[in-house]
């Protein structure tokens, strides 16, 4: 092998076959070593993303911990939407139904549709003046002009401040906030007049519709046509106590991810009477 290497090999044969041997031995350790320190810096890279991966699930789990945080999602405000009609909204109905309490149903109803509208708008505008006054303290320095892509990112920080806070700061409204925001002095007298028997609706109301609002983009409600005979779309409302195609008036809304958005949920109309349909309140339906 040697002759053969010092033959064809004008290097090998120039060293000899010791020197050359120990030349290629050299070279081999050199490799070696090379790529031992190659090995130890893809270690230390693999050590520092373990860490980092170990660190970013401790801050997941830390965030999942947070209950305010995923009563925050927009799937699950859909289910306390929902929860809301299937509970106290039936509860409220049946004390609205109490003799000298409200005379019909429908009547009933629409007053508790009001409710909900009243609070919708109320959080609405209480957010965005939270969100304004928030801004002036904090991005005072920050000049929107100037500094548009910083002042779009802290504006985003503080909604995810305000949105984190959400459940908490909800628990601070109240009925007679909502009341006192009506502009129509007949509703606000209306409102008054069964504030004892709507407390506990109107608290939840104010509550969700607070959650919708510190979304980004907000959570919306979807009323539909609001025009009695219109027809009745069946992808986005389900029927009342009886079925039908043409509406008679909106019980409950549905839900979108935000404006012009994906629906969250179904709402609720009642359709004009025909006749055979029975409208008795037990046949009620609820959402699935």
């Amino acid at each position: 092998m040697m002759l053969i290497i010092s033959r064809w090999n004008p290097f090998a044969q120039k060293l000899g076959p010791k020197r050359f041997e120990h030349f290629k031995t050299c070279k081999v350790n050199e490799k070696i070593d090379y790529l031992e320190t190659e090995l130890a810096k893809e270690n230390d890279k693999n050590k520092k993303l373990r860490n980092d991966i170990h660190t970013k699930h401790e801050e997941i789990m830390k965030l999942k911990d947070n209950v305010d945080y995923w009563k925050n999602r927009p799937t699950r405000l859909a289910e306390m939407f929902n929860e809301i009609y299937d509970n106290v909204w039936t509860d409220t109905l049946e004390g609205l139904n109490q003799p000298k309490q409200i005379a019909t149903e429908k009547k009933a109803v629409e007053h508790m549709a009001s409710i909900l509208k009243v609070c919708y708008e109320y959080c609405a505008n209480k957010f965005q003046d939270t969100l304004t006054q928030v801004e002036e303290i904090l991005l005072l320095n920050v000049e929107k002009n100037t500094d548009e892509e910083l002042y779009k990112e802290e504006c985003k920080q503080l909604k995810d401040m305000l949105k984190l806070a959400g459940v908490r700061t909800s628990k601070g409204l109240n009925q007679d906030m909502a009341i006192k925001s009506v502009h129509d002095p007949k509703l606000r007298k209306v409102m008054e007049t069964y504030k004892d028997v709507t407390e506990k609706f109107t608290k939840q109301c104010l509550e969700i519709c607070w959650l919708m609002a510190v979304q980004d983009p907000q959570v919306v409600l979807h009323w539909g046509s609001l025009k009695e005979g219109s027809s009745i779309n069946s992808d986005h409302f389900k029927c009342f106590t009886r079925s039908g195609t043409l509406l008679e008036y909106v019980v409950w809304p549905a839900m979108l991810l935000h404006k012009d958005g994906p629906f969250l949920s179904k709402g609720i109309v009642q359709p004009l009477a025909t006749t055979n349909t029975s409208t008795r309140f037990y046949k009620k339906v609820f959402y699935n």
